[in-house]
């Protein structure tokens, strides 16, 4: 039996969000020229931002998987891996200690 999934945040939420945030972006945290424009070009905006980036990921998606296919690539280490890194151990704060349930808590 097929069973109906009911999406709290779909495709037209999230084009709602994004339209909001390029909005604030632009009328607050920008020139003053850009904040004076209309939602119409500001809407253009956000979609020739995310073209672009969509093209530049694209790119460079295409630059990995050439040099994984020669054998030239391997995914960089996080910091903590690389050769010669020293180790420290992780601090984790009390509340989280707690919400964890460790009883050595105020050990």
């Amino acid at each position: 039996p097929m069973r109906s999934t009911r999406r709290l945040f779909g495709f037209h939420a999230f084009v709602e969000c994004m339209l909001k945030l390029s909005l604030v972006h632009l009328g607050y945290h920008r020139t003053a020229a850009q904040a004076e424009q209309p939602a119409s070009l500001k809407a253009m905006w956000l979609l020739v931002y995310m073209h672009v980036h969509f093209l530049k990921a694209k790119d460079r998606a295409v630059e990995v998987e050439k040099a994984e296919s020669a054998g030239l690539y391997s995914p960089p280490l996080p910091p903590a891996l690389a050769p010669g890194a020293r180790r420290f151990p992780r601090h984790v704060p009390a509340m989280q200690r707690l919400l964890r349930g460790d009883l050595r808590l105020f050990a």
